[in-house]
């Protein structure tokens, strides 16, 4: 959640709609989280959705953007970057995810804060 939005956690649960949802499918949970998920978080009006699959044959990450109440993908740059529509500067690279290209995690943090 961004800062200005902090008050909507309690202890257990937040109120109203949350800034982000980051969701990884695993194998028991593709049709939940790709459909119903994806259909719930946009009507409860979640300004934004990263799927991440990690599963063999689909590795990747999808942001979609709620734009007038429905998502659209978010389409990587030139140079391959995922910018959150959300959160101001931070972004992801999409090979990240495919297994293409893991990164150092220090190299990678250091390539997202620009």
């Amino acid at each position: 959640m961004l800062r200005e939005n902090l008050s909507r956690l309690t202890e257990d649960r937040a109120t109203g709609a949350i800034d982000v949802v980051a969701e990884v499918i695993s194998e028991d949970s593709v049709h939940r989280d790709s459909v119903e998920e994806f259909l719930e978080y946009e009507r409860e009006g979640i300004r934004e959705y990263w799927l991440i699959d990690p599963l063999q044959g689909h590795k990747g990450i999808t942001i979609f953007s709620l734009q007038d109440g429905s998502y659209i993908p978010v389409l990587a740059d030139e140079e391959g970057w995922l910018n959150s529509t959300v959160l101001p500067r931070f972004r992801l690279k999409r090979e990240w995810f495919t297994g293409e290209h893991l990164p150092d995690p220090r190299t990678a943090w250091q390539e997202v804060r620009g």
